[in-house]
């Protein structure tokens, strides 16, 4: 049986690195992203903000709001969600170092309710990851930035079902990056997640500018 929580938490993933990656080490930036996802079962919109300082720390909040088809879950429900997420960028890429590695942990409140609106549930998650990136130089105004994750997130589950454990994820996604003036950059980022019971498709919108 596919919990609902573990699409919850996969289609909030198309987001899971915040604007660090896209600056340099010394940089203080902020980012404001829109996202759509995808899966048979959910559909999702969503929005962030965050602020990283010296390319180094982000922090952020994120807000969604999903709509799902489970039917041995909740039928026909609606879901909004609420992902505080804070991420450390320890390598960047240099001359001596190839890629950059990143690390990241989010914790996720969704507000679940039926669409007759006869019963509500709250779900709660966390999720920690790592991920691997490198930006390749096109142009001076255009960038592309191919990455690869690995996740693991433990969704509170639906009562009567069994207790969750760790579950891994597994993110793959192309940052295509556009300069603008001096210091901004505008992002389009397709992206696929996924983890045995579940893949989700998600595109974001993101906008950067240095502080």
């Amino acid at each position: 049986m596919k919990s609902l929580a573990i699409l919850l938490v996969l289609i909030s993933f198309g987001t899971i690195f915040a604007q660090g990656e896209y600056i340099e080490s010394g940089q203080n930036a902020y980012g404001i992203s829109l996202s759509g996802g995808y899966n048979p079962n959910v559909l999702s919109l969503s929005g962030s903000a965050a602020v990283s300082n010296s390319g180094t720390f982000d922090f952020g909040i994120g807000y969604g709001y999903l709509f799902s088809r489970v039917e041995d879950s909740v039928s026909k429900s609606t879901s909004t969600v609420v992902r505080p997420f804070a991420a450390v960028h320890f390598l960047k890429q240099s001359e001596t170092n190839p890629v950059s590695l990143s690390a990241m942990i989010e914790f996720q409140v969704h507000r679940i309710t039926s669409k007759d609106e006869s019963g509500q549930a709250s779900l709660g998650s966390w999720a920690i990851g790592l991920s691997a990136f490198r930006r390749f130089e096109m142009s001076e105004m255009f960038q592309i930035q191919p990455f690869a994750a690995l996740s693991f997130f433990k969704p509170e589950r639906f009562p009567g079902e069994p207790s969750s454990s760790m579950t891994p994820a597994f993110q793959f996604a192309a940052a295509f990056i556009t300069r603008r003036g001096e210091s901004a950059k505008v992002v389009l980022k397709p992206s696929v997640s996924f983890s045995k019971e579940a893949t989700v498709y998600s595109l974001s919108f993101e906008f950067v500018d240095l502080l």
